[in-house]
């Protein structure tokens, strides 16, 4: 993937709610000239996409947070057996993300918009099983807190045969094309549930072992934004922000919309202290 002309990188990464204390340094960010010449994303990062590329980030804790705010708990276990949804998360995703989508934008937009997905194939391997696997992974991964990706995501990988990949959403050619992806690359099974792309499932981005850094290889310098520990490849001229406190929001909470308010509040404000150091670096001019 070797592209010329570029030289700088913005990788955004992910966390489930987390994500909107991101989408408050990006605001920042922007506002003060930021400049970047390809993004890479993956999982709820790839949600906030839509927002960095319609230049409303302000309004991702209003637009989910409606939602949130009119979500009473976060499993309906009345649901069970009767094919309503047992757990929010998905029609909460859908809902807000179809509200920003703008395919024109999207396919004029002027750099490169990376998302990764995880694929697996479905018919080889029965999809909850797999999507409940990913999720155990991905939980195992997180507690470890390794500085590579842990022996339980690869050995995961590994064995259900899942294949990483990186889609510029700029090719997608309608709207539904670009939610599914945004949505497959979110997949936290059973909360985000498995959607096809060409044949195959798709699961979290995360699962893939592609990091967004990594996706942006064909870059000079490269400043990746994070809300909680991540791995992080070991390559020259990288940029790691994170945040100075924790982001105290649940990731996976979708009751009530104060946290990610919160959490959109505190990106911002603690931006400010980043940029003050990254103040004439190639990001910054």
């Amino acid at each position: 993937m070797q592209v010329q002309g570029k030289r700088t990188g913005l990788a955004i990464y992910a966390g489930g709610n987390h994500v909107f204390y991101v989408a408050g340094v990006l605001k920042f960010f922007v506002e003060n000239g930021l400049k970047f010449d390809a993004v890479a994303t993956y999982s709820s990062g790839s949600a906030i996409l839509p927002f960095f590329i319609n230049n409303n980030l302000e309004e991702a804790p209003e637009i989910f947070g409606q939602y949130l705010d009119q979500n009473k708990r976060n499993f309906y276990y009345g649901n069970i057996g009767t094919g309503r949804p047992v757990f929010p998360h998905d029609q909460i995703y859908s809902s807000a993300i179809s509200n920003v989508v703008d395919l024109k934008k999207t396919n004029e937009y002027g750099k490169p918009l990376r998302v990764i997905v995880s694929e697996f194939d479905g018919k080889k391997f029965p999809e909850a099983l797999v999507g409940i696997g990913a999720v155990i992974s991905m939980t195992l991964n997180s507690l470890a807190k390794t500085s590579t990706p842990s022996v339980f995501l690869r050995l995961f990988k590994s064995l259900f045969a899942v294949g990483g990949y990186i889609v510029d959403i700029r090719q997608c050619t309608s709207k539904e094309e670009i939610i599914n992806l945004i949505l497959g690359s979110s997949t936290i099974y059973p909360f985000i549930r498995i959607r096809q792309r060409m044949g195959r499932s798709m699961l979290d981005g995360k699962v893939s072992l592609i990091s967004p850094v990594e996706a942006l290889e064909d870059c000079e310098h490269v400043m990746s934004i994070h809300a909680h520990h991540s791995y992080l490849p070991v390559r020259e001229k990288l940029t790691p922000l994170f945040p100075f406190s924790r982001v105290t929001v649940g990731p996976l909470n979708y009751v009530g919309s104060v946290g990610i308010k919160s959490a959109f509040a505190q990106g911002y404000q603690e931006a400010e202290q980043h940029y003050d150091r990254l103040k004439g670096s190639p990001f910054f001019s």
